[in-house]
């Protein structure tokens, strides 16, 4: 069922009436504001052609509203829901980042630390002149290590890290790297002798009622439920070229607004101290118009600061952006891989 008012008659809206609640629909007269946001999705969909589908979700005073437009892929016409799962790796970042300051509250682990104490005995990580890698040079993006893990690498990340040399100095200049975070799941998992997958379900998607986001496997019933990656409007794309290395991220739109929800205004949310940590520690970043937080970047160029994570992985584009303690946010997915970034923020009103 299409949860739009398109469907129902008018004057109908979904909303969220708390973090842990089922949708509900409720009538609440003519919404401008919706249907503005409908019609940026009909012209990035039909005029524009940016992908074959979008979906997306924003906060309101009391709860969160959806709209879609679009089909699964180029060649299934059917139409997304609010339950359709796309490819969110690009977001990975936000709920790694989660799962280290719960570690920190925790006291599992200390962000001065260096990362080497919490991955297997005996594992190099590269060093420059005598400084160690710590998990908050990872977490602020200034390790120096690569951008990537080398797509044709036959060898672990570890053994690739260990035949490493950095060209520069640690924890000084920020410069985006996708080993980071993957550094700080492998470190994560190691120190609670947890996978991954299971510290996601256990701590983040189990407390915040995410039924159908992570890494997981899909089951062939939520497989069928799964957006097909593009190039462009027309095109598929193949998707992932090569394993993650923590796992293949999917989650749906209504997920993932759900999970904005705890994380950008005051809702009763067993995470809020870890939520509130990964803002608190930032290093300055001028590429990013501002700072990089725990798993999130901070663009502080306008009016009001903009706490975001976005990106383009294995042929879907997602994007995830809030104003601290204004209320708004916005999650948009789309499965091609132009960026959204530009589509978020017009919804967003910044």
């Amino acid at each position: 069922m299409r949860l739009d008012r398109r469907t129902f008659t008018q004057g109908l809206m979904t909303v969220w009436l708390s973090p842990s609640t089922t949708i509900a629909v409720i009538d609440d007269g003519p919404d401008p504001e919706f249907d503005r946001v409908v019609a940026l999705l009909e012209d990035w969909v039909g005029r524009r052609q940016r992908g074959p589908g979008v979906s997306v979700g924003w906060l309101v005073d009391d709860g969160a509203l959806w709209a879609w437009r679009g089909v699964m892929s180029a060649g299934d016409s059917r139409e997304l829901t609010l339950e359709t799962l796309f490819a969110i790796g690009s977001l990975a970042p936000v709920f790694t980042g989660l799962l280290l300051t719960d570690a920190v509250l925790r006291k599992e682990v200390e962000l001065a630390d260096p990362v080497r104490l919490y991955l297997p005995p005996g594992t190099k990580v590269p060093t420059y002149r005598g400084h160690e890698i710590t998990l908050l040079d990872l977490a602020m993006q200034t390790s120096g290590l690569p951008q990537e893990f080398p797509v044709d690498s036959t060898s672990s990340l570890l053994d690739f890290l260990s035949r490493l040399e950095l060209p520069a100095p640690i924890g000084e200049h920020w410069a985006r790297s996708g080993l980071n975070y993957e550094l700080i799941g492998m470190a994560l998992s190691n120190v609670t002798g947890m996978s991954y997958e299971s510290l996601i379900q256990k701590r983040i998607a189990k407390p915040l009622y995410l039924r159908h986001t992570g890494t997981q496997e899909l089951a062939a019933y939520l497989a069928d439920r799964r957006a097909r990656p593009h190039l462009d409007h027309d095109t598929p794309s193949p998707g992932l070229t090569a394993p993650p290395i923590l796992g293949a991220w999917h989650s749906s739109v209504s997920e993932l607004t759900r999970f904005l929800m705890h994380a950008a205004t005051d809702a009763n949310s067993p995470l809020s101290d870890a939520f509130a940590a990964m803002l608190q520690t930032t290093h300055p970043a001028p590429a990013l118009n501002g700072e990089q937080a725990i798993g999130w970047a901070i663009d502080r160029s306008g009016a009001d600061a903009r706490v975001y994570c976005s990106g383009i992985a294995a042929g879907f584009a997602s994007a995830m952006m809030f104003i601290p303690g204004a209320g708004r946010g916005v999650v948009a997915l789309g499965n091609s891989s132009a960026t959204i970034d530009g589509l978020a923020l017009e919804i967003l009103g910044s």
